[in-house]
């Protein structure tokens, strides 16, 4: 894995959203069943691959990790964000 591409975890999400103050960090939440989630990884891998100084793809794995936690922590780090 490249090292702007990021596999997101309870202890390493607050560090991706303090990145995304520099860079652009796309958060992907994927399943690995899941046909068109496998398709737009590819894209955002590709992408991720050509601009590695711009961009950052932090990949959540909805399978493994407590989804609904780690989207309320990003849902309210970018509310403070957007109220400052």
């Amino acid at each position: 894995m490249l090292s702007n591409q990021i596999d997101v975890s309870f202890d390493n999400v607050r560090e991706l959203l303090e990145l995304s103050q520099q860079k652009l960090v796309i958060f992907d939440f994927w399943v690995q069943q899941h046909e068109p989630c496998q398709q737009i990884l590819l894209v955002l891998e590709k992408i991720a691959g050509d601009y590695p100084e711009h961009v950052v793809l932090a990949k959540v794995n909805c399978d493994t990790e407590h989804v609904g936690f780690l989207e309320s922590i990003i849902a309210n780090q970018m509310a403070h964000d957007l109220a400052a």
